[in-house]
Order: C-alpha cells, then structure tokens, then sequence
C-alpha cells in the first residue's frame, strides 16, 4: 500500500507537470506572436524607407522646377 504522503505529493507533482505543459505552450504561443510582430515591423519599415525614397524624389522634382522658373 503506498503510504498516502506519497500519494499527495505524486498529485501535487503532476498538477505541476501540468502547468509546467501550459506555461510551455503558452511561451511558444508567444513566440509565434513576437514573430508576426517581428515580421510585421520589417514590412512597415521597409515601407517607411520607400515612402522616404519617394518624398526625396519628389522634393528634387520640386526644387528643379522652381529652379527653372527662377532661370
């Protein structure tokens, strides 16, 4: 007969076990949102850097137009 201190203890064991498993689960479901996250954000700064590259062409164009009309 297994004495019933062992018993209790072998519950509260796997009542750990088990939220160790839930913590591991969740931390890899986290993961997977700092990922998307991550990959969201060097999209939008690479559109950022081509909306800069953009305004940078369009300043010029300005600026030799103006010139030309100053000539």
């Amino acid at each position: 007969m297994e004495d019933p201190k062992v018993k209790l203890l072998k519950v509260q064991l796997g009542k750990v076990a088990q939220k160790i498993t839930n913590k591991k689960q969740e931390l890899v479901g986290k993961q997977n949102e700092l990922y998307k996250v991550q990959q969201e954000s060097k999209k939008l700064k690479a559109e950022i850097s081509k909306l800069n590259s953009e305004v940078k062409s369009i300043q010029k164009k300005i600026e030799s137009i103006q010139n030309k009309n100053t000539n």
